[in-house]
């Protein structure tokens, strides 16, 4: 059974809040960018890495539900490469790397201007049972 569902991220008051800006969402791909601001950073002045996680996360959100089917995260990690300061503008890319019956895997890389690598996530879906 598929749904229509808003879109994840007009629900989505976290990444809203911070500033990201989704670019596109199509089943099996999506993408979104934000740019760094100094309420972003971590006591050390580098990108929090809650911020980047929230990023990558919201980028799996849209991928995942991007068919119509409302689905959750059961599992995510992510892997931190190097780190970002304010001005730095960073795009997150999400791939489906597999789907079959309720479960699904995506890979969320995660650049900055220069296109460096800054993170790798990758995040493990379950749809929901319908009602």
């Amino acid at each position: 059974m598929t749904m229509t569902l808003p879109s994840a991220y007009n629900q989505d008051q976290a990444a809203q809040l911070i500033g990201v800006q989704i670019e596109e969402t199509r089943p099996g791909y999506a993408s979104a960018s934000l740019t760094i601001r100094s309420e972003h950073l971590n006591g050390l002045g580098t990108l929090h890495g809650g911020i980047v996680f929230l990023l990558a996360d919201t980028v799996f959100a849209q991928v995942c539900n991007a068919r119509g089917i409302p689905t959750v995260a059961s599992k995510c990690d992510i892997t931190f490469h190097q780190p970002s300061m304010v001005g730095d503008t960073l795009r997150a890319i999400g791939e489906e790397r597999y789907l079959k019956g309720r479960t699904g895997i995506y890979d969320v890389t995660v650049t900055n201007q220069d296109n460096s690598v800054v993170a790798h996530f990758r995040g493990h879906s379950i749809a929901l049972k319908p009602a």
